[in-house]
């Protein structure tokens, strides 16, 4: 089958509710804010063919892409979803903490890579992450709380939005380009951190690159 590029439009209207101010691709972690009374193309390659969901920001409104075989095949009734790989929880805060650190610095491996670990148990801790522009950041999410809020995760300004299975540690990976403060938060957007992007002598200009991965 080929794989061709797909590019989707949507437009919030007038009047609906804030949920659609956001429309989530989860199988393509794609997360994109959708500006009022503004068409907004989203773009994407599907290699499989299968029905994919995409759903508002709060996961209440939701539409289906089906992609079909170059052969014409019909669409299998639901395209299996991409499992993620986990790495070992080796990165849990140490056992004699007693409270959370409100933000923490993420340490610069010999790769020249940003790493640090977010707790989802009470909400995020530490809730703000810092690291430099123009370095790779991998941020490892050890999910402990079962509430359903925290199925997923969105970082909208570099375009994530992955699931965090419960018990699990997922990792997301991406490179800030320029200082700055970006929101991270659950799928419902009740839960948020920051990452703290500060400039570094290496930093280059130019739009921010970002790709989400789980381990």
């Amino acid at each position: 089958m080929n794989q061709l590029p797909s590019r989707a439009s949507a437009q919030a209207e007038k009047d609906l509710p804030q949920p659609q101010e956001e429309v989530r691709f989860p199988d393509f972690r794609i997360a994109q804010e959708l500006p009022l009374n503004q068409v907004t193309p989203i773009e994407f390659t599907p290699e499989k063919p299968g029905k994919y969901e995409f759903t508002c920001g709060m996961n209440m409104f939701r539409g289906v892409v089906e992609v079909q075989s170059a052969n014409g095949d019909t669409a299998p009734a639901i395209a299996p979803i991409p499992q993620p790989i986990y790495i070992e929880p080796n990165a849990h805060p140490t056992a004699h903490s007693t409270a959370p650190a409100p933000s923490v610095a993420a340490t610069m491996t010999p790769a020249q890579i940003q790493e640090a670990t977010v707790t989802v148990a009470k909400g995020y801790q530490p809730k703000r992450v810092i690291v430099e522009a123009g370095h790779p950041v991998r941020l490892h999410f050890d999910r402990q709380n079962p509430s359903s809020c925290y199925d997923q995760l969105l970082i909208p300004e570099f375009a994530i939005a992955v699931n965090l299975p419960l018990d699990q540690t997922t990792t997301v990976e991406f490179t800030p380009e320029q200082p700055g403060e970006y929101e991270f938060m659950c799928g419902m957007n009740m839960n948020r951190g920051v990452i703290e992007v500060r400039d570094s002598n290496s930093s280059s200009n130019g739009k921010a690159t970002a790709q989400a991965s789980n381990y």
